[in-house]
């Protein structure tokens, strides 16, 4: 039986320009023929209107070949070792490493388009690797700008004494644990803020019925922490803000610098992996 075209010059042209058998629809609703270079069967359904590709029969047909047609997919790399290890293994004249410090991320495309001129690349085979935060960021920026009670304010400092840093111009850490503890003093009373516009350190005064008290409050604090787990420490800034309320003061700290300290870290790590995979690097988001 001959293959249904309905005359069609669609069709006709399809199944002209196809050295393969074509095969018969007795519904005459479609009519499929192999009319790539490579072979790869093609289906004209409703008359050469719609043209699709039978993913079944590519997929037999890939389950019969001694390799895919080419490389796919992408490997998640959670280490930094790996991810340059893998890029190592599979890069090719034309790959390209693309890095975000918004994310962050660095991410492989081994099959990427070649410079102007040469063909493009499919960028369908890539290693991502998702740089991993170490507990001590995650618990300082979650914090970030969130305001704490006295005593909230306190018990924190204390239980976080070890990602203190003793930086010059910077409250000392065992300033800010005798002003931890300090404050826990000061649960009730009538409040009064005071600025010192020289140093940019503030006061807060305590009126009770048995007196006064002062509590000095640093301008900020530096921490010695990791951005990333495992990795390198980083002087950490964080400004100190109270403002009084009607349930009393509440006490606030802000990462200075948050966004830049997170490209620096992450340049440094990109830094590396192009020193060691010898593979160019672009800033940014690729192609979709």
């Amino acid at each position: 039986m001959e293959p249904e075209t309905k005359g069609t010059e669609t069709g006709a042209a399809m199944l002209a320009g196809s050295d393969a058998a074509t095969l018969d629809c007795r519904t005459g609703c479609f009519t499929a023929a192999e009319i790539d270079s490579d072979g790869i069967p093609v289906v004209l359904l409703n008359s050469g209107q719609k043209l699709e590709v039978p993913q079944a029969l590519l997929d037999a047909i890939d389950a019969r070949a001694e390799h895919p047609r080419r490389k796919t997919g992408t490997s998640m790399h959670h280490e930094e070792p790996s991810f340059c290890a893998h890029v190592v293994r599979n890069k090719g004249p034309d790959s390209a490493i693309w890095a975000n410090a918004e994310k962050p991320c660095i991410q492989a495309i081994y099959d990427y388009h070649g410079p102007h001129g040469q063909a493009p690349g499919w960028g369908q085979h890539r290693a991502l690797y998702t740089l991993p935060l170490s507990s001590e960021w995650q618990t300082w920026t979650a914090g970030d700008g969130k305001p704490l009670t006295q005593d909230a304010f306190a018990e924190m400092l204390d239980a976080r004494m070890e990602d203190l840093a003793s930086v010059a111009e910077h409250a000392r850490p065992i300033e800010l644990l005798e002003m931890a503890r300090s404050l826990q003093i000061h649960t009730a009373g009538t409040f009064k803020r005071s600025l010192n516009p020289t140093t940019g350190e503030s006061s807060l005064l305590c009126k009770t019925e048995h007196g006064q008290e002062s509590t000095k409050i640093p301008r900020s604090f530096c921490l010695g922490i990791p951005i990333f787990r495992g990795g390198s420490l980083y002087q950490v800034e964080c400004r100190i803000a109270f403002r009084l309320t009607d349930q009393g003061p509440r006490f606030s700290y802000t990462i200075h610098r948050r966004a830049e300290l997170m490209q620096t870290a992450v340049g440094e790590s990109v830094a590396r992996i192009a020193d060691v995979t010898k593979v160019q690097v672009f800033w940014g988001l690729p192609e979709s």
